[in-house]
């Protein structure tokens, strides 16, 4: 590598994600606790289809949280040179686009 395109900066972008796998864990758990709870309740008064409702909730929440965790694994790297700037972008699947200017 020359002098020339030798990059002088380089910085990795991660999104941030604040919830880590022990807060995930004790959510669900909640979140599993307080449908099962609120949907026997329901059951009991005769209100069978609120139970099924509360497991669909919180099997949503899951996934949705999921989805989230793996869009959590895109990043960005950008390094400067003195003459170029090079942008990589990582998708969560794997694949890379790479853009110079």
């Amino acid at each position: 590598m020359d002098e020339e395109t030798k990059p002088e900066f380089i910085v990795e972008l991660i999104p941030h994600r604040s919830l880590g796998r022990t807060g995930f864990l004790l959510l669900m758990g909640f979140i599993g606790v307080t449908c099962f709870i609120s949907g026997m309740m329901f059951l009991i008064m005769g209100a069978w289809p609120v139970l099924i409702a509360m497991a669909l909730d919180a099997l949503i929440i899951w996934f949705a949280f999921k989805m989230n965790y793996r869009a959590a694994k895109a990043r960005e790297v950008i390094s400067v040179a003195r003459d170029e700037l090079k942008i990589q972008k990582f998708a969560p699947s794997g694949a890379n686009e790479n853009t110079y200017v």
